[in-house]
């Protein structure tokens, strides 16, 4: 959480300490999962390098990543619908042509 001030081109700092150690507590305790890390073993930043996330999205033709529509795997919504409500469920996915 160091560097908050410069997160990804954005300033993320929490003005409340209590809610930035609760916060630092709970990251420090649920980091490394295994699903979070790249092929060779490596920490990830982005879900989309993820071993999981590559697995899920196996099937999809790079053409898809490449559209218009789409521009990248990081554009949750293009394809899943409710992806603004947080679900991601394969029932509502609609694959721009």
């Amino acid at each position: 959480m160091n560097g908050l001030d410069q997160h990804f081109g954005s300033d993320a700092s929490l003005d409340d300490k209590n809610v930035a150690d609760t916060l630092q507590r709970y990251l420090l305790g649920n980091a490394r999962r295994k699903d979070t890390l790249d092929e060779n073993g490596n920490s990830v930043r982005r879900i989309t390098e993820t071993r999981w996330f590559r697995h899920e999205h196996d099937e999809v033709p790079e053409s898809v990543w490449q559209s218009p529509a789409v521009k990248s795997p990081s554009n949750c919504g293009a394809c899943h619908t409710t992806a603004d409500q947080g679900r991601f469920s394969e029932h509502n996915l609609r694959m721009p042509r």
